[in-house]
């Protein structure tokens, strides 16, 4: 992934870019996402077993709000934990990064513009 300082990637690319981060990690991966929805996607499930076995440190960073889960699925939280992946909550998160030990990528939905009318 580390073709330049700074690449933008669109659609599709984003979800093999975050399977490349993954696979490629040799010490940490760290996922800063609001929402857990890991089980629909089969890819990154293979992905964060493989480096949990490689002993790649992976720890997931999910939304809570008011103390209390914030995250969506229950069953992902509890397949990323009985996989040994540390579960971490951050208040009214909104962020969406995924990096190794050296790469990173920040995602973001670009808004389209609306025209008044």
């Amino acid at each position: 992934m580390a073709e330049s300082l700074k690449t933008v990637f669109v659609d599709d690319e984003i979800a093999s870019q975050i399977i490349n981060i993954v696979q490629d990690a040799s010490k940490y991966v760290i996922i800063v996402t609001p929402y857990i929805n890991i089980r629909d996607w089969r890819h990154v499930e293979n992905a964060l077993d493989l480096a949990v076995k490689k002993r790649v440190k992976v720890t997931a960073i999910v939304r809570c709000k008011d103390g209390k889960p914030d995250w969506g699925k229950i069953e992902d939280a509890n397949w990323l934990q009985q996989h040994g992946v540390a579960v971490r909550g951050a208040e009214y998160l909104h962020a969406k990064i995924y990096l190794n030990e050296r790469d990173v990528l920040i995602s973001e939905v670009v808004p389209k513009i609306c025209t008044g009318g």
